[in-house]
């Protein structure tokens, strides 16, 4: 297919309705496709609640989907087809069977339509028990880039997003309270189990974080349990914060950019100009990460690099030692502890 102009007037669709790291990763991929197409008219299709990070995109529209009733089933697939009107291209970022009907839908009303490829093939190859395939593989930034690419929009690899300091709401320095000299945030959270560190050891590393001198702890996350647990371990010291249910995303965002250190697991994605928050987005960046490994499906943990740039040792925590998941550590004993290192030259890592 020929390039699209830059100057080209069209309408545009992209699709993607969950999850909100996933979700918050087409934020950068969209304000480099702005860039470059000032004219074209955007629309995404996700949940309401996950708009907010597209607050640097610039202008945009956005269709929220009711998929527990209106929408919901294969007649509210069809109410979603018809309700959503016509467009000239479509990028479908999600490539489920919601969105592959859809998709269906609106190529018989014209449209061109590109999706992921998730490489599926490949990571399956990387993970294979037996003679893995070992390459680097595509991140999912650049995996949304090639469906535009496809499409025929001149797009050039993403530049990862700039530290921006959003400006707090009342509302958020209220929960935030005076500031400290250093504010960090803690995310020990995720849908599958098997990629938390076990909540009682997670308890131990944010008390030990709270030990540092000066310093002001924030649990995010979300749901029942989670905010239960958030405010136990608030209660535990006057400057540990659960910001849970207390402030809506946007206000998270802004919170989250102003923040020294993230504490994250895993299988967040860093991104960021030094280190980005996985799910709040790619333009509320901060100072540098922390991330604690569960060793889920490496069978190992990895050692977490304090970021020089807060100025953070392992003399700074009490002990200099963060707790080890026992399970991945078969045959050592349940009291051996990960020592911090004394610095890192490549935060989060």
């Amino acid at each position: 297919m020929d390039q699209i102009p830059h100057s080209a007037s069209l309408r545009l669709l992209v699709i993607r309705l969950s999850a909100m790291g996933d979700v918050a990763m087409v934020a950068p991929v969209l304000a480099a496709l702005r860039k470059n197409y000032p004219n074209i008219q955007i629309s995404m299709l996700t949940p309401k609640f996950l708009q907010p990070f597209f607050r640097e995109v610039g202008e945009m529209s956005f269709f929220s989907p009711d998929l527990k009733n209106r929408h919901k089933g294969i007649r509210g697939l069809l109410r979603l087809g018809h309700d959503i009107g016509r467009f000239d291209m479509v990028a479908d970022l999600h490539d489920v069977l919601r969105s592959k009907g859809l998709c269906k839908l609106l190529r018989w009303k014209g449209a061109r339509v590109e999706r992921i490829d998730k490489g599926r093939a490949e990571k399956k190859a990387l993970t294979a028990p037996k003679d893995k395939i070992k390459v680097q593989l595509k991140t999912t930034v650049e995996r949304y880039r090639d469906v535009f690419v496809r499409l025929g929009f001149d797009l050039p690899a993403v530049p990862l997003p700039q530290r921006i300091h959003y400006p707090m709401s009342p509302e958020t320095l209220a929960l935030a309270g005076e500031r400290s000299r250093f504010w960090i945030g803690v995310s020990p959270f995720a849908q599958h189990e098997g990629k938390i560190y076990p909540p009682e050891k997670m308890r131990e590393v944010i008390l030990r974080l709270a030990d540092i001198p000066d310093s002001r702890i924030f649990i995010f996350g979300g749901g029942a349990s989670e905010k239960q647990f958030a405010e136990e371990t608030a209660a535990l010291k006057e400057n540990i914060v659960s910001v849970i249910g207390r402030i809506k995303l946007g206000q998270e965002m802004e919170l989250i950019s102003n923040l020294d250190l993230m504490v994250l697991r895993s299988a967040h994605v860093v991104v960021g100009r030094t280190a980005g928050y996985f799910d709040l987005g790619s333009y509320a960046s901060f100072c540098g990460v922390l991330r604690i490994r569960t060793g889920s499906g490496s069978g190992r943990t990895d050692r977490p690099r304090v970021p020089p740039l807060l100025g953070l040792r392992k003399q700074a925590l009490p002990h200099g030692r963060l707790p080890l998941h026992d399970r991945h550590h078969s045959g050592k004993s349940s009291q051996e502890s990960m020592r911090l290192p004394a610095g890192s030259s490549s935060p989060g890592e």
